[in-house]
């Protein structure tokens, strides 16, 4: 009996504990389909609902606020719009050119103090030094809230810091920025750039398509006789607007395209994206070479190799399995190798 009540008392406390939330989302727009409502430290999916009309609407409970992120199928699960979640209901509004809109007043200070009046100005100007400012600048003015907590993570995010300088950073940060899972996958995500970085041995990964067949990054090097293999992570979703890859994606085709003897095996592994807009992008862009898609969205491989970015990046492997170049822009290294 004892141990009824006692079991009693702990679920009272535990559901006096739990609060409610509510986030009510409404686009300006023709989408039509699912959102993914996403904890932002976990990147865990707290919620999936489908738009009816052109709104939804994601409840459940917490212990405490929460930082989150929102995903749709239209935007090839980015860019992301990032929210304080709080007690009570949070209205979102997101238009045709993908402006973002949160109620409540830490929301107010994310998006229209930091990102769309600052964050956003700086990233169109290409001005990055100052980019990376002021992330730095609004978690100073805000690291004591939820919104200076996302400001910090994005910081370490863009920056290409190793693991002993983000431990530095963390010094000065609120002692329970050190509890985040975002940053354990940050450090990890450091650890693995100096890994693999040039000279040194490839990292296998194998990848598991919608259809249960699986790919190994291992059964590309030396395949057909090629002496090279250049294996590249591609977001798909931005081929279709951005010149500058269409041209790197033509370039890449005649590489692989090649008869030489000794040539270059090209590889594509798919991230970011779902497996129905990344094979809708390889059609798209007339793609012929290989590319390795998951049953979904791909970020594992990513962090494997020390990036977390979205933006292509591509790497080279010699017959050996030797890591023997890697960047964003090395065409030229590539052409000549």
């Amino acid at each position: 009996m004892k141990k009824l009540v006692f079991l009693f008392s702990a679920l009272l406390l535990l559901a006096s504990c739990s609060k409610s939330f509510k986030v009510n989302v409404e686009y300006d727009s023709d989408y039509k389909g699912q959102v993914y409502l996403i904890n932002y430290d976990t990147n865990d999916t707290i919620a999936v609902a489908t738009l009816e009309g052109n709104k939804c609407t994601f409840e459940g409970t917490f212990d405490k606020p929460f930082l989150a992120s929102l995903r749709d199928d239209a935007l090839h699960t980015y860019p992301m719009f990032y929210l304080i979640v709080n007690e009570g209901e949070t209205n979102v509004k997101i238009d045709k050119e993908s402006n973002f809109e949160a109620s409540g007043p830490l929301n107010k200070v994310l998006w229209e103090d930091c990102y769309a009046n600052a964050v956003y100005k700086l990233m169109s100007s290409q001005d990055y030094e100052q980019y990376y400012k002021e992330y730095l600048n609004f978690y100073e003015q805000n690291k004591d809230n939820l919104a200076g907590q996302w400001a910090f993570c994005q910081y370490l995010s863009l920056k290409d810091f190793s693991e002993a300088e983000i431990d530095a950073l963390l010094k000065e940060a609120p002692a329970e920025y050190a509890q985040l899972k975002y940053i354990e996958r940050q450090k990890y995500i450091a650890r693995q750039k100096e890994l693999t970085k040039v000279g040194k041995k490839y990292v296998d990964f194998e990848i598991t398509d919608k259809d249960g067949k699986t790919q190994k990054l291992s059964d590309y090097i030396g395949k057909d006789g090629r002496k090279t293999l250049l294996f590249f992570f591609w977001p798909s979703n931005i081929v279709q607007t951005d010149p500058n890859t269409i041209q790197l994606l033509n370039e890449l085709q005649r590489i692989a395209e090649s008869k030489e003897s000794g040539g270059t095996m090209v590889v594509g592994v798919s991230v970011f994206d779902n497996p129905e807009a990344a094979a809708s992008a390889i059609e798209g862009a007339d793609i012929k070479f290989p590319v390795i898609i998951g049953k979904q969205a791909l970020y594992k491989p990513l962090e494997l190799y020390g990036l977390n970015q979205s933006a292509i990046h591509l790497i080279l492997i010699d017959e050996n399995g030797n890591i023997t170049g890697r960047g964003s822009k090395f065409l030229d290294l590539v052409n000549n190798d």
